[in-house]
């Protein structure tokens, strides 16, 4: 058998939507309605094994074409970080190339993608976001996206979907959009697909009503061949305050459960929004139940919410719902951090959580979003393949929930990408661990560089890594990464960093449990 196949037999499928380098014009730049745009992506691969895992990058274009392959090894239970327009391993993949990359590896992977605008002005404000991975349990001959939009909502937000085909013959495909408000399909469209090729769905040319939002549903006709699906979703990019760019994965299968191990409101000008989609084949109602611990001298807070517009929902339709002070909340208290667990009256759903915090008048805007959990895929085990303290200015938060029903041990471990330990603390051990009891739905969110500076008992800048929870019980994580000029300007190595960037700078990652 050549090395090729079996890395293939133990692929990872991975959606990469953004440029390389760069591209003046083009499709991509008239989602954001700007003139000319500059966008890259990163990767981020985790070997969860303890022996060497060889790995094979195929990147192919939309019509299905092999343009550039890269083979390696990663270390036992290794780190490995690319950024594509500089890493010289892949000074190969052609200046402007857009389209899907398939890792593979002989050992167990995880991996996460960083997609972002690299100007910061006021013209063209930065943008980014990160999504998981896509494994051979993520793909699927359905696929359904719970939001989709055409100039919705305030700031006019768009969206773009790409659906790559994951087999070697052509595959024809079903495209159906049903409105949140229900009623008939708003679009039922049926497209081919190239052998390993992408279909972008651009939710702005379809003819969908200006103001649109809904959920979508792409289907394989033969029945059989396996789709990977990835969501980009964004404000209309005026100015830096409008920039916001989200990203999520699509869904091949629900539960009448969900969990969403983080949910803000009104907490430090942060609040968070749901979409819920039933992809069932009869109608179904939401009830949504909130758990806010106590904080800061503030009371616990539950509740149980039914929001009308989820009442009801008709198979492949949406609803949305965001936690702002409205009538909607009568008597909710603001300042929440805390989690909450979707139910269905019997249906299967699938959800996101989305975050927002607005700045009006210093040209930054936050967005991002992860995919609620289904409670079916909960294990004692996941990883966030990509964790950082004050590197390149970012620094990461995380929040892992106890999803069992009894308390349980949790072990977290950080690791190095060895690269940079070894540039900057080569004296540093390669991992740090600490252990914390949670109770049944209790979550621990930390802020990484205030956790690494207890770890190693002092302040850790440049750290760039991975996060693994390992517990008695079953768990969810979910982390997030922002620029944070606060620290920027504190960080002992150099202040090569300190500047202000303007535009959206945060992301958020769902962990992968495995």
């Amino acid at each position: 058998m050549s090395v090729r196949r079996a890395l293939r037999g133990l692929g990872l499928w991975v959606a990469l939507w953004l440029l390389v380098l760069s591209m003046p014009g083009g499709a991509l730049a008239q989602q954001f309605e700007v003139s000319a745009s500059t966008f890259a992506s990163g990767l981020m691969i985790v070997n969860l094994s303890s022996n060497a895992a060889n790995v094979l990058i195929e990147f192919n274009r939309p019509d299905g074409t092999t343009v550039f392959s890269k083979t390696f090894q990663i270390g036992p239970n290794g780190v490995r970080t690319i950024y594509l327009p500089t890493d010289p391993e892949f000074a190969g993949l052609p200046s402007g190339f857009v389209g899907a990359a398939v890792i593979s590896a002989d050992q167990p992977i995880a991996a996460s993608v960083n997609t972002e605008r690299l100007t910061s002005s006021p013209s063209e404000p930065e943008r980014r976001d990160s999504s998981p991975a896509l494994d051979d349990s993520s793909i699927g001959v359905t696929l359904w996206m719970p939001q989709v939009m055409n100039n919705a909502f305030e700031d006019g937000w768009s969206s773009t979907c790409y659906v790559q085909n994951t087999s070697t013959a052509p595959v024809q495909v079903r495209v159906i959009i049903k409105s949140r408000f229900g009623g008939a399909e708003a679009y039922n469209q049926v497209v081919t697909i190239p052998a390993n090729g992408v279909l972008t769905v651009d939710h702005t040319q379809l003819g969908l009503p200006m103001g649109f939002a809904g959920g979508m549903k792409v289907q394989a006709l033969d029945g059989t061949t396996k789709l990977a699906g990835t969501c980009n979703f964004f404000a209309n990019g005026a100015d830096g305050e409008r920039s916001q760019f989200n990203t999520y994965r699509a869904f091949n299968a629900g539960a009448t459960v969900l969990h969403a191990p983080l949910v803000y409101r009104t907490f430090y000008d942060v609040t968070s929004g749901l979409a819920i989609q039933n992809i069932g084949t009869q109608p179904t109602s939401i009830a949504i139940d909130f758990n806010f611990p106590a904080r800061g001298g503030r009371p616990e807070f539950r509740t149980t919410l039914e929001p009308p517009q989820c009442q009801n929902l008709q198979p492949d339709q949406s609803c949305t719902l965001y936690l702002k002070p409205n009538p909607d909340f009568p008597g909710w208290p603001d300042f929440l951090i805390g989690s909450a667990v979707i139910r269905s009256s019997g249906q299967p759903i699938i959800a996101i959580v989305n975050y927002r915090k607005d700045f009006r008048g210093d040209g930054k805007s936050e967005s991002a979003t992860y995919s609620a959990f289904l409670d079916n895929a909960k294990t004692p085990r996941a990883i966030l393949p990509q964790i950082t303290s004050v590197f390149y200015g970012f620094s990461s938060g995380y929040s892992v929930v106890n999803a069992g029903a009894t308390p349980g041990t949790f072990t977290i471990t950080y690791r190095w990408d060895e690269r940079y330990r070894s540039a900057f603390y080569p004296g540093e051990p390669s991992s740090y661990t600490r252990t914390v009891t949670l109770n049944p739905g209790q979550a621990w969110a930390r802020f990484v560089p205030d956790e690494l500076a207890e770890l190693a008992g002092k302040t850790i800048t440049d750290f760039n890594g991975s996060l693994t929870i390992e517990g008695t019980q079953p768990l969810f994580a979910v982390s997030n990464r922002d620029y944070r000029l606060d620290r920027v300007i504190s960080r002992t190595n150099t202040n090569r960093d300190v500047v202000e960037r303007l535009g959206d700078l945060f992301s958020q990652a769902n962990g992968l449990n495995y």
